[in-house]
């Protein structure tokens, strides 16, 4: 089971490996990082499958909100509302740029 479910934008890749590295070092084991060798999606496998299934199996997510991946969350939710004709409510609490 997954213990530790690491989310990022794929800007941020370098910050989610140092995460990584340092759950490891601080005695985590059951870690999910989506484009690791060891920890993640492995060749061939249908991403967005695997990334789901993650997603269930995890007991904590740990999300770095950078700007960018507030950006992509975004979007997803607009293209759910377009092709799913699913009400999506969207509100901006505070200037998230003030806060990265």
């Amino acid at each position: 089971m997954t213990t530790i479910f690491i989310g990022h934008s794929s800007k941020d890749k370098a910050w989610a490996e140092e995460v990584r590295e340092a759950l490891r070092d601080g005695g985590y084991q059951s870690l999910f990082l989506d484009f690791h060798p060891d920890d993640g999606i492995h060749v061939g496998a249908k991403w967005e499958a695997a990334r789901a299934e993650q997603r269930r199996r995890a007991l904590k997510f740990l999300m770095r909100f950078s700007r960018q991946l507030v950006t992509l969350i975004a979007c997803h939710l607009r293209w759910a509302r377009r092709e799913k004709e699913t009400p999506v409510f969207e509100r901006r609490a505070c200037d998230s740029s003030r806060l990265i």
